[in-house]
């Protein structure tokens, strides 16, 4: 398709439709040899257009091929005085340069200069659009591409495609039949991994009651609720057809740890008397210390955490025949995490790569230990500095542990280096922990302190330097922002490992930016989350 291509604008316009579509992955080397074409002859150094939107497109895709494209060529913009124009007002131009200004790395002034420049203009320009541009500056003004979990954006963009007049019937049908293709395949998946971490409803007996159904102020009772926003998390980091078996093992890895670290305090209000004690939770944070505690037994077989829990531990068994099913207790979960790393530790010795399940366990470890920093902060009512907290929470964001997880998986591209460089917290993993870290303190903070939690980074912000709830927030959405200007820079060539690793974690990072967009909307997904996960999940494009 690329290679019958002559016109370089119409070139352009082509590989970002198939990106936005979600097809790339089927023209991947087609794609990448188009776009160093367009590099080795539209050299940096040569002002060869006046189109803004030529000009801006192609250097977001050249960005996101790892070119570093300079920023410079947008200063033929401006005025004399040094500010952009007033006579840009195409709007496909100045969508095109905004989306552009997302790719930018520290130091890029020009940049940031045009991120102000054209959202203020397409907000001014939006109540005048007709779709289906409206609707592409809508999305964007929303959030912008870079940012966006790539399977939900293709949902929304096949939509906007088909009113496009210079479509591609032949790329949109493609594009919808793919989809639907890959949702099948996706449901199977879902269905497989339910059965496997036993989340279909258990029949009723005397330790388990009827199901109980989450609510706005019971956020989550039971196993079930919590399969299709972990699925949802883990389609967006990699989506592709031919990683299933990393896709099952990074899914336990979620629940466990959303278990621990998001679901906490207690959540007995709402529920009915008969339903409790099998799902209310009286420790607040004792259940996840008890949860650290069973995991590092099985990891570490030390007995100082066995005894922990005999000495503090009411309610979570410490044998194989333990069956209470309360929050106090993830028992099972644990028992579930340790026979899926087993049952892959046999599946990649037989593979020769028996080596990634001790960076596995190892993750796990340093994660649980961090969570007990956390429990002792809070019941002892320790107040961390910004440093001390960032140093730790960063830990038990997960998302470190998530991105070697995911790579668990993986084939031949996933080296022993690649795992040590993960091991090593890089610089990108960093970025994409303090973007993890930051979006969920901003909007999870006020529930998680009315219901027991140790400080967020907001509280400890706005108590040293005595400023407003509001003025917090700008302060860290700020960091989050420059965390996503090094998430770039490290995905610039040359790379220190390939792309298709990198993307892992850039991937996280937008799962975060779209689950916290408007709320926690993780804890509770009775609101954007639902409608986004049947989008992906359950419902298919009408073709």
């Amino acid at each position: 398709m690329l290679i019958t291509v002559n016109d370089h604008l119409h070139e352009l316009n082509l590989i970002d439709a198939i990106q936005r579509l979600g097809v790339a992955y089927h023209f991947e080397k087609e794609i990448a040899d188009a776009l160093i074409r367009i590099h080795n002859t539209c050299s940096d150094k040569e002002d060869d257009s006046d189109d803004l939107h030529t000009m801006s497109l192609r250097f977001r895709l050249l960005r996101q091929e790892g070119y570093n494209a300079s920023p410079n060529v947008f200063n033929k913009f401006k005025d004399g005085e040094g500010s952009f124009k007033k006579s840009l007002v195409h709007i496909r131009g100045l969508l095109s340069l905004y989306e552009a200004t997302y790719m930018g790395i520290r130091g890029e002034d020009v940049l940031d200069e045009a991120r102000g420049f054209t959202t203020e203009h397409l907000k001014l320009a939006l109540p005048h659009l007709n779709s289906p541009l409206s609707t592409l500056v809508e999305l964007a003004l929303e959030l912008p591409l870079r940012k966006r979990v790539e399977r939900l954006q293709s949902r929304y963009y096949i939509s906007i495609y088909q009113q496009e007049k210079e479509q591609d019937d032949t790329l949109l049908e493609f594009a919808k039949l793919d989809f639907n293709l890959l949702q099948l395949l996706h449901q199977r998946e879902l269905m497989e991994i339910s059965i496997a971490t036993a989340c279909e409803p258990l029949p009723v007996t005397k330790h388990r009651p009827p199901a109980f159904s989450p609510s706005a102020t019971a956020p989550a009772s039971q196993p079930e609720p919590l399969s299709s926003l972990p699925m949802q998390a883990l389609l967006s980091a990699n989506y592709k057809k031919h990683h299933s078996q990393s896709k099952l093992l990074l899914k336990t890895a979620i629940r466990v740890f959303a278990f621990a670290g998001k679901y906490r305090g207690s959540y007995s209000n709402g529920l009915k008397s008969y339903v409790c004690p099998f799902y209310c939770s009286y420790s607040v944070y004792q259940d996840e210390l008890l949860w650290g505690a069973a995991w590092l037994h099985k990891a570490t077989k030390n007995p100082a955490y066995l005894n922990y829990i005999q000495v503090k531990g009411q309610t979570l068994g410490v044998d194989e025949t333990d069956n209470t099913f309360g929050w106090d207790n993830q028992h099972d979960d644990i028992t579930l995490t340790q026979d899926a790393i087993e049952k892959f530790e046999e599946e990649l010795a037989r593979e020769g790569k028996s080596y990634r399940i001790s960076y596995l366990k190892e993750a796990f470890k340093e994660v649980s230990k961090h969570f007990f920093i956390e429990m002792e902060w809070l019941n002892s009512g320790y107040s961390p500095t910004l440093e001390e907290y960032t140093s730790v929470a960063l830990i038990t964001g997960a998302y470190f542990m998530l991105t070697l997880v995911s790579y668990i998986g993986m084939g031949d591209i996933a080296t022993k280096e690649v795992f040590e460089w993960a091991k090593n917290k890089p610089k990108l993993l960093k970025a994409a922990s303090v973007v993890c870290r930051f979006k969920d303190d901003i909007q999870s903070n006020q529930l998680e302190q009315m219901r027991g939690h140790v400080a967020s980074c907001i509280q400890i912000y706005m108590k040293k330097h005595g400023c407003t709830y509001e003025e917090a927030c700008e302060k860290f959405n700020r960091l989050a922002a420059d965390a996503w200007k090094d998430i770039n820079k490290e995905c610039l060539k040359p790379t220190e490992v390939p792309m298709p690793l990198l993307m892992r974690a850039v991937n996280f990072a937008r799962v975060i930016e779209v689950l916290y967009q408007h709320r926690d909307g993780y804890t509770n997904s009775t609101f954007e989350t639902k409608d986004r996960i049947s989008l992906v999940l359950v419902d298919p494009v009408p073709v």
